[in-house]
């Protein structure tokens, strides 16, 4: 079943990492009964902890690329976060134990790149991917901003033209995702608000602490214009969308080629996705959004389907070209349709001229103007905020307020 979405097609924008934890409750406060910004954190966190990668890979390692992973310190987490703060909020420097520590996620890093090197790699946290940190490696960029650019035919209007140079954008960026050293890992890490959010998130629940830094093959055959989003309710696939929902894919005009791609994704979902996670402990993978890669041969061929992450059935999950409200009794279909309804672009999208200029214009200058990390010590006299042990949370969100001038948004 197919369902073509031309305009905006009811999308559901990607959500803000603001909107992945609801702020702190006015004056919230554990001696009266209220629950704590830190036990709301918690259980946010252990509810979402089957989709971390080191949690699903192991059921569906034959499904997905080879990865490897090591845990990250709350120490660690702390440095990276500081890092960050310098780097972007005007914050302090690090202390040397900071130091410390972010040399000993470099060395960690670097462990688990090496066995990629000859592909390249993709690094990554249990929770969320670094796809939103500007390029580390500003002659790479241009060079595959201006490679993907040829590539492209010729556009005819205006909405043609912002279209294909979103097109070159995304395209260009993935590939700079790409790393090949753990210092380069460690680079792309620390410019990622993503990662930013979600280590304070991490540092700021109370109780067990688990978070590592992830390491997969990089592999040259994935397109992202070929990654699809899948919807599964009752651990039936009953939606498909094109993954990245700013653009058209002229790929997909062709029935014949939207045709194979369910086809294929169904079949794999049925055959050897469904069976593995059907028999996981507490069945957490009943409802479930999966991302797929796609890769067509291009003389012809079966199509090959893999999986690239499991995310949680949330509102905090983005639904890509479906909405979590509007389209409830289509995500939650019971009986299932016989194969899942799918929705791409049939058009570009118009308007898109100044989100174009935006996400241009701001990878090339942030990966212009933001050098190599090269942290300046903090002042001896000056301390470093605490790390949040677990007691509530009240240390990370000292660290926070302390910097009012990075906003996690």
């Amino acid at each position: 079943m197919s369902d073509a979405g031309g305009g905006s097609g009811g999308a559901e924008p990607l959500p803000t990492a603001a909107a992945t934890a609801p702020p702190p409750p006015a004056g919230a406060d554990t001696t009266t009964g209220t629950t704590s910004w830190g036990a709301r954190l918690a259980a946010t966190r252990a509810a979402e902890r089957a989709f971390d990668v080191e949690s699903w890979y192991p059921v569906l390692r034959e499904c997905t690329f080879p990865t490897s992973w090591a845990p990250l310190t709350r120490e660690d987490a702390a440095a990276m976060v500081a890092a960050y703060r310098w780097r972007f909020c005007r914050a302090l420097g690090l202390t040397m134990a900071q130091e410390a520590a972010l040399a000993r996620v470099t060395r960690v890093a670097t462990g688990l790149v090496a066995p990629y090197a000859p592909h390249g790699a993709f690094v990554r946290l249990s929770t969320r991917s670094p796809k939103d940190g500007a390029p580390f490696d500003a002659a790479g960029y241009a060079a595959a901003r201006a490679a993907a650019e040829a590539d492209l035919p010729p556009a005819a209007t205006d909405d043609d033209r912002t279209n294909a140079a979103l097109r070159a954008y995304f395209t260009a960026t993935s590939r700079t995702m790409c790393v090949h050293t753990g210092a380069e890992a460690v680079e792309l890490l620390l410019r990622s608000e993503r990662v930013l959010v979600d280590l304070q998130r991490a540092l700021d629940a109370e109780g067990e602490w688990e978070m590592a830094v992830i390491c997969r093959r990089w592999d040259d055959s994935v397109d992202g214009e070929m990654e699809f989003r899948g919807f599964v309710w009752r651990h039936a696939l009953t939606a498909l969308s094109q993954y990245n929902h700013y653009i058209a894919i002229p790929r997909l005009a062709a029935p014949s080629t939207r045709a194979a791609i369910v086809a294929a994704v169904a079949d794999y979902w049925r055959a050897s996705v469904a069976p593995a996670l059907a028999g996981v402990p507490g069945d957490p993978y009943a409802a479930a959004v999966v991302d797929f890669a796609v890769t067509m041969p291009a003389g012809g061929g079966g199509a090959t389907v893999r999986v690239v992450e499991l995310n949680p059935w949330a509102p905090t999950t983005g639904a890509a070209l479906f909405n979590w409200t509007a389209d409830a009794a289509l995500l939650q279909a019971s009986p299932p349709p016989a194969e899942p309804v799918f929705r791409w672009h049939a058009a570009p999208l118009p308007g898109m001229a100044d989100v174009a200029a935006v996400r241009l214009g701001g990878a090339t200058t942030s990966a212009e103007a933001t050098p190599p990390l090269s942290v300046p010590r903090r002042p001896p006299q000056m301390a470093a905020p605490p790390v949040a042990a677990g007691g509530g949370g009240a240390s990370g969100a000292s660290a926070a307020a302390a910097d009012s001038r990075c906003a996690i948004q």
